[in-house]
């Protein structure tokens, strides 16, 4: 509904600016946040957290009554005042944190000191003390904001704000302030309890250019820059007024309904303002487009009771878009933007996975054999497993199928290496399959064919030499590849990918280079020295046909040299690595969605690449994958379109589908870290070299 003229009017007697538009609002409507839980048995040093950032590096900050935070998303560093170490932080109880421009972390303490931290050489330069007999503050750090020339500025709880000069002296530069921040155009806001002050900086000296008087009111409020948005945003009292910031008038007036104290803690999110009250046990989120209200609930995702009372204490979001909660007392709680898309199974575990049969109903972690995909829902051993116990080994390379029938098969070393086939039925027992020839079964190749592919050698003692196209119905050899060489047997999988050509052509991934058949004769693919065109790595772990072009463009995964994008007429190849946006070298395993996206598996974590326009997308722990460092040979396509990859920490699986549509990049406010972009081009996309 929209606003009432008497709630115009009221708006307007309570910010002193007169007759301000005030947006049509909507009913305050109440939204349940699923979020985790992050308390001090996971690290942190103290349960109450008043700071929440996000340095430029990725590192993550938290400010607590018993030490500085920093997270890697694996575990915590705790820095602690050290009354032996001169460089050590200079307190435990942390207020506030910034983060400045040339990438230095300020730190605010609650006995009014400041530290800056410099990430380069990992020390503490202390800036601001707060004995008697240094000049400083003498209150808890409430906020820190930047001038145009690089100065921060420090607001102190008693009011105080204080220009710091990196080797230069501080100095007070106002007094009787309860907010403060810095516009677009360079003038410091103010806010204090009965006026709006806007000062130009140029010399050193603050000139006041306005002052906007205001009714006396001794509560807490916040001023915002919107450097996205192009506006300055007020909160004050029960309202938030926005403001042109080159004109200094204000625009716009949006009533707030929640329900507590003074203000504890607001964060600019897009066109979303989020704000937490003292004493309020929800937090608020405020639309600034259609000024609708939203009343949060948080909800423990594993179906576990948070604590009652007031929790919200600081607010931030991280370059994923995960919201970050400090509370009074409690703790970190956690919303991950794609809460519920990404799921986790057996972590804990270093599992490999392979797509048995041809549709995707048995995904299967190869190495203990157990069904992930089930109907149910549950993770189970095959039948196969129970079977081979008796023999004591499991199959080579832990590579296994499922034909069309329902049999499984896989290559087992015995008293020597053995084609072995397990059922359909239980009582058809575990059955070796002789090839009718000489030639020594080593390896099943993973694939998509009804067939079995298996690299044998020529005969039992020889090395792998020779591809042979196995029937499993029929149970015959249909066809059969001599390599051009024999290829290594080493830690690695001889053969790690094999992928047919629309033509007929053959196509294998080695530890010796790309293998190519056509027309009756191998091609050999190779990095050659001086030719910038070439394969740049030997190592492939992972093939996969290009979503647009499968008859013509082939993309590698090598084991140090990234991604390549290979012409299948010319061979003329194109890498992608770190210097081009990458999170790692390895890439491990590749998967194509319906969007014509490649899905790509690292050391670095999970990739979402276009192979049109080259922009990348890296998925972390923080949103919600297992973990960063995958396995090689480990992913898989199931019947119902999810994707599983394996890695180190277990089984990321998600639908492809639901990971489209993500918000875009939010607008950077003076109470919140800083933003990235969400996406980036991979930027030189030359061809290597």
């Amino acid at each position: 509904m929209r606003a009432s003229p008497l709630l115009n009017g009221l708006l307007a007697l309570i910010t002193g600016l007169g007759a301000v538009p005030t947006t049509a609002q909507e009913a305050v409507r109440p939204t349940a946040l699923p979020v985790e839980w992050i308390t001090v048995d996971d690290g942190l040093p103290q349960g109450m957290v008043r700071a929440i950032l996000q340095d430029r590096t990725g590192y993550l900050w938290f400010a607590t009554k018993d030490g500085l935070a920093r997270s890697d998303g694996y575990g915590y560093t705790v820095f602690r005042h050290d009354a032996r170490d001169s460089a050590s932080i200079c307190a435990n109880h942390i207020s506030a944190l910034y983060e400045d421009r040339a990438g230095d972390l300020w730190i605010g303490t609650d006995a009014g000191a400041v530290d800056r931290y410099e990430p380069r050489t990992g020390a503490f330069v202390h800036v601001l003390r707060s004995d008697a007999t240094t000049p400083g503050i003498s209150r808890a750090v409430r906020q820190f904001a930047e001038d145009r020339a690089g100065n921060v500025l420090v607001l102190a709880a008693d009011g105080s704000v204080t220009r710091t000069v990196k080797g230069g002296a501080a100095k007070r530069v106002a007094e009787h302030i309860t907010a403060m921040a810095v516009a677009p155009d360079g003038a410091l806001w103010t806010l204090t309890s009965d006026a709006l002050e806007i000062t130009a900086f140029g010399d050193g000296s603050g000139v006041r250019v306005e002052r906007v008087a205001l009714p006396a009111w001794s509560g807490v409020g916040a001023l915002i820059a919107d450097t996205m948005g192009k506006r300055m945003i007020m909160v004050r009292e029960r309202s938030v007024v926005r403001f042109d910031p080159v004109t200094r008038v204000a625009t716009d007036t949006i009533a707030i309904h929640a329900v507590g104290g003074e203000l504890a803690t607001c964060l600019l999110d897009g066109d979303k303002l989020w704000l937490g009250f003292v004493g309020d046990v929800l937090a608020t989120r405020l639309s600034l487009t259609d000024g609708s209200e939203e009343r949060i609930a948080f909800t423990e995702v594993n179906g576990g009771s948070l604590p009652g009372g007031s929790l919200v204490n600081a607010f931030a979001k991280d370059r994923s878009g995960n919201l970050w909660v400090g509370t009074t007392g409690y703790g970190v709680l956690l919303h991950r933007a794609l809460a519920g898309r990404f799921h986790r199974l057996l972590q804990g575990s270093s599992p490999w996975l392979v797509k048995a049969d041809r549709e995707g109903r048995w995904i299967v972690v190869s190495s203990d054999m157990l069904w992930v995909n089930a109907p149910d829902g549950d993770v189970r051993p095959i039948a196969f497993k129970e079977a081979l116990r008796p023999t004591g080994r499991g199959p080579s390379w832990s590579a296994i199928q499922r034909d069309a029938q329902g049999a499984w098969w896989a290559c087992v070393t015995l008293a020597n290496n053995t084609l072995l086939r397990y059922g359909p039925a239980p009582s058809d027992g575990l059955q070796a399959v002789t090839l009718g020839t000489q030639e020594d079964p080593l390896m099943l190749i993973t694939c998509d064919s009804p067939d079995l592919w298996i690299l044998a050698s020529a005969s039992p003692g020889q090395p792998a030499d020779r591809i042979l196209r196995f029937d499993p119905i029929a149970q015959r050899i249909t066809a059969r590849y001599v390599l051009p060489f024999a290829l290594l047997e080493t830690d690695y999988r001889a053969v790690s990918a094999l992928h047919f050509g629309a033509d007929g052509s053959l196509w294998l991934g080695t530890r010796q280079g790309v293998l190519e058949w056509r027309a009756q004769r191998w091609t050999v693919h190779k990095p050659v020295p001086g030719d910038p065109h070439s394969l740049p790595s030997e190592r492939i772990f992972s093939l996969c046909a290009d979503p647009d072009s499968a008859d013509a463009v082939l993309w590698l995964g090598t084991e140090d040299a990234g991604l390549v994008r290979m012409d299948m007429r010319s061979g003329r190849c194109r890498t992608f690595d770190v210097s081009k946006g990458l999170p790692n070298n390895t890439v491990y395993a590749m998967l194509a969605d319906a969007h014509r996206n490649l899905w790509i598996s690292t050391n670095g974590g999970l990739c979402r690449f276009d192979p049109r326009t080259h922009a990348l997308r890296t998925y972390s722990r923080n949103d919600g994958i297992a973990g960063t460092e995958f396995n090689r040979y480990s992913a898989a396509i199931g019947h119902d379109g999810r994707f599983y990859f394996a890695g180190t920490n277990g089984i990321t699986w998600f639908d492809p589908n639901t990971m489209y549509g993500d918000a875009a990049p939010s607008a950077t406010g003076d109470h919140r870290p800083g933003t990235g972009q969400h996406t980036r081009a991979l930027e030189g996309c030359a061809e290597r070299g």
